[in-house]
C-alpha cells in the first residue's frame, strides 16, 4: 500500500535553517547511551530504580544547562551537515 505524504512532513530543511533538531536522533542516542551505561540485560527492580534515578539526576543537570542558555553539543557529523545545508541556502 502506497501512502503519499506531504513534502512538509518529511522535509527537514526548514528545521535546519531554524537550528532545530532534524529528527528524533537525540532521543535514540539517549536510549542507546542509557543501555550502554546499564550494561546488564535483565535488571532487578532495585538496580533498575538506581539506574533510572541516576539518569534523572543527569537529565536535571542537562535541563539546568539548557535553562542557563548553554547549547548542547552536536555531533560533528550533524554540525557539518547543518552547515552545508545552510551554505546551500545562501547560494540559492
Amino acid at each position: 500500500m502506497y501512502i503519499e505524504l506531504s513534502r512538509f512532513l518529511w522535509n527537514t530543511y526548514e528545521r535546519v535553517v531554524q537550528d532545530l533538531p532534524r529528527s528524533n536522533n537525540a532521543v535514540e542516542d539517549e536510549h542507546h547511551e542509557f543501555n550502554n551505561r546499564v550494561l546488564i540485560k535483565h535488571l532487578s527492580i532495585a538496580k533498575l530504580t538506581t539506574c533510572i534515578l541516576r539518569e534523572h539526576s543527569r537529565f536535571q543537570t542537562n535541563i539546568e544547562r539548557l535553562r542557563a542558555s548553554e547549547q548542547p553539543e552536536k555531533k560533528l557529523i550533524y554540525s557539518n551537515l547543518a552547515a552545508r545545508l545552510k551554505k546551500n541556502r545562501d547560494v540559492l
